[in-house]
């Protein structure tokens, strides 16, 4: 389930409105910006041609992949406004990005025209794609105010890698991940909105080619994926092991109790259904590692597949950790250990949590690297680490991304901007003590066509990319030890619409417009966001006053703003009336890539009634129809996914009913409850797990679902779960002494 802080808006499923796209198209609506607009299309020079696919045949297939973003360009009326029209009002105040001389041979690139011509018998260096979860700008690296630390052996390779300094991802866990393995803006392929949860019938559309895909039909690569899916799990044609990957061990929910691995647990009360296990090997259940940290499962799984790989193949080992994304929860870490006097420093203890965390994930990618080297691998290899979005300061996720502004689920660079590196001999790096830089402007989508086509000279057939390839220039970095001069000029961080609400600012809903557009678009140095609401910068908290730094934000008007983001990367100065000319062609350049993106695939009616049926069954989450494309309009979006509330007396009188097995309303005891007053226990519980910043988990506790979940035999397995989290009464949990288990829960700690 997504947080609410992330959404922040309703979300109209139906795709904007014609109106909307027209209004949009037009870019310009009034008669001076018309005049405007002509006046820059004047100057940019004659038109290019419409978007092609590779191969120059128009795009005609309606079961194929629509055409990238980054392919669109002005036609002779102007209806789209173009990257050459935007860059000439940037030139025209020296604030151009670095453009390569040749616009149409970059457009051509994008759209899969051949790097080099592919030799008759292909090399390919194999690749691991290290995918951190929900790590921010200040929790690694030598400039992190707390951290720095926390991460030596990623450390030691990006120092022998190269290291690139203006590297952006996605806001959100989905269309980061979505983004990565198709190369594609989510606004390219329908992943735009938000991130996916539990019982939501949606995911990665399945005329979307995705990197395993392309890897094995070119170059025969041995695909293998462990860690967080996050696509799409409600029918089986969109899980990994159907979409290319040869094995997948892992989960397919956005996090899971490290623990118990039970899916999205913190939420899972809420959505109208149950909390299932989510670890499966390929798509079989995994019954027998409950209590097994999930990272180090993952790194053991990994090991055993790099040693026991086809050696006749290039291996594609994609590694999703599932940290250091909440719950907080504190891994086993040797109690002797060099990280032990630092960890026990931080007086948080979520962050204290989170840091334990980040030293575990350092270590599982030091033993990853490790496998690779003992198996005479790692010279052949490109080891990318990343981030997929920044991350959330607040109480539950315990992350930092300071000094930029904002969080995950919002635009700002702490959002969006993380840190990342690449590691390869292949690049030709010879010194480690260099440390090389990358100053270009790198995305997500780059990933793709740089690894599959740029270190190796071929281009899958019919690829549509929106990211470019940067290889030649990691290889130009690793021998000069910086550079900044980038391929890519432009950059759609996303595009989005929302239905405006009685409570909405946009422009466009004071208007009286019925959606408004948000989103951002950066070119060369300058970033423009679309209705965003301003955010502070979070520090890292001290004590523990995680709760009350991030309650002191509260969300204003929703308006656009223009920053320099290389000269003010904290996002302080609004350039708008400083350069208006500028916000008026960058706004029109973003909202005629918005006005062409894909309808987007997001569903976020959760389709309890019939997962509930099939998941119940099996207390594993997976899928749950035959159905390929569930229509989200059929799918009852009137459930009360939270139940309706349930005032004190009614909340006790079903709690004694549970305490005493009643079996006509209870259907048995789940917990092996007694008749000593189920309700008060849970309450003081509650009570006290406020004390010690669990007011969510109060909340939790206190909705009609959970105690359905508490009453129901079908849903006994996850006792263990119920009680960290306290959702089911004290005396149903072992006893014991209640403060210490809350400040345990509160902790993250087993």
């Amino acid at each position: 389930m997504a947080d609410a802080g992330m959404l922040g808006r309703g979300r109209a499923a139906a795709a904007p409105s014609w109106r909307r796209r027209v209004a949009a198209v037009a870019a310009l609506s009034c008669a001076a910006a018309l005049a405007f607009a002509a006046r820059l299309r004047a100057s940019a020079g004659p038109a290019a041609a419409p978007a092609l696919v590779a191969g120059g045949a128009p795009a005609v297939d309606s079961d194929a992949s629509p055409p990238a973003l980054a392919t669109v360009s002005v036609d002779d009326r102007g209806v789209a406004y173009s990257e050459a029209a935007l860059e000439s009002v940037l030139a025209a105040y020296g604030l151009g990005g670095s453009s390569p001389s040749s616009p149409g041979g970059r457009r051509a690139r994008r759209a899969g025209a051949p790097a080099a011509a592919a030799a008759a018998t292909l090399t390919a260096p194999h690749v691991v794609l290290f995918l951190i979860d929900d790590q921010g700008f200040n929790d690694i690296g030598a400039e992190s105010t707390d951290l720095s630390w926390a991460t030596p052996r990623l450390e030691a390779l990006a120092d022998g890698g190269v290291r690139l300094t203006r590297y952006y991802s996605m806001h959100l866990c989905t269309p980061a991940r979505a983004a990565l393995l198709t190369g594609r803006y989510p606004a390219s392929t329908g992943m735009q909105h938000s991130m996916l949860s539990g019982n939501e019938p949606w995911g990665l559309p399945l005329n979307e080619t995705i990197w395993p895909e392309y890897a094995n039909e070119r170059l025969a690569y041995e695909a293998v994926m462990v860690g967080k899916w996050h696509l799409g799990h409600y029918n089986a044609r969109y899980l990994p092991t159907s979409r290319g990957f040869s094995t997948f061990f892992g989960y397919y929910s956005g996090f899971e109790d490290h623990f118990n691995h039970v899916s999205e647990v913190s939420f899972c009360g809420m959505d109208g259904a149950g909390c299932w296990f989510d670890l499966k090997n390929g798509t079989t259940p995994v019954t027998n590692r409950t209590g097994d940290y999930g990272l180090y499962i993952l790194r053991d799984v990994a090991s055993q597949k790099i040693r026991s790989r086809d050696p006749s193949k290039p291996l594609l080992l994609y590694f999703a950790s599932p940290t250091v994304h909440m719950p907080m929860q504190t891994p086993p870490l040797a109690e002797d250990g060099w990280w032990t006097d630092k960890l026990k420093a931080i007086a948080n203890i979520e962050r204290r949590a989170f840091a334990a965390a980040t030293v575990a994930t350092d270590n599982v990618a030091g033993d990853v690297v490790d496998a690779l080297r003992e198996t005479n691998h790692w010279d052949d290899t490109v080891f990318v680490c990343a981030s997929d979005n920044g991350a959330q300061p607040q109480v539950s996720g315990a992350g930092s991304n300071w000094p930029l502004r904002g969080m995950k689920g919002y635009y700002f660079e702490g959002g969006v901007r993380t840190h990342a590196f690449v590691h390869s001999r292949l690049l030709g790096v010879t010194d480690a003590s260099a440390r090389r830089r990358y100053g270009g402007l790198f995305h997500v989508t780059d990933w793709l066509p740089t690894l599959l086509y740029g270190s190796t000279g071929t281009v899958p057939p019919g690829a549509m990319f929106d990211g470019i390839d940067h290889w030649a220039k990691l290889e130009d970095c690793a021998r000069r030890g910086f550079c900044d001069a980038s391929p890519r000029s432009e950059l759609l961080v996303n595009a989005d619409d929302y239905s405006c609400l009685p409570n909405s600012t946009a422009t466009e809903c004071l208007k009286g417009e019925t959606e408004y557009s948000t989103g951002a678009y950066i070119n060369g140095s300058l970033k423009l966001l679309i209705n965003a609401q301003w955010m502070p910068q979070w520090p890292v908290p001290s004590g523990q006053d995680a709760e009350t730094v991030f309650s002191d934000w509260s969300a204003g008007d929703e308006h656009d703003m223009l920053f320099n983001v290389v000269e003010d990367r904290t996002e302080s100065v609004n350039l708008i009336s400083e350069l208006p000319e500028v916000y008026r062609a960058m706004k029109a350049r973003f909202n005629t890539l918005n006005a062409l993106a894909a309808t987007p695939a997001y569903c976020g009616s959760s389709d309890n009634d019939n997962a509930v049926a099939v998941l119940d069954a099996t207390h594993f989450l997976g899928p749950w129809t035959d159905d390929d494309n569930v229509n989200c309009a059929d799918v009852d979006a009137s459930i009360d996914v939270t139940g309706p509330a349930m005032d004190d007396d009614a909340f006790s009188a079903t709690l004694d009913d549970v305490s005493a097995g009643d079996p006509d309303d209870a259907g048995g005891d789940a917990g092996g409850g007694d008749e000593s007053g189920g309700a008060a226990a849970l309450d003081e519980l509650a009570d006290e797990a406020k004390e010690v910043n669990a007011t969510r988990l109060a909340q939790l506790a206190r909705t009609r679902n959970i105690t359905k979940l508490a009453k129901s035999k079908a849903n006994a397995f996850p006792t263990a779960v119920y009680c960290r989290y306290g959702l089911l009464p004290a005396s149903s949990c072992g006893g014991g002494d209640k403060k210490a288990r809350v400040a345990d829960v509160a902790a993250g700690s087993r």
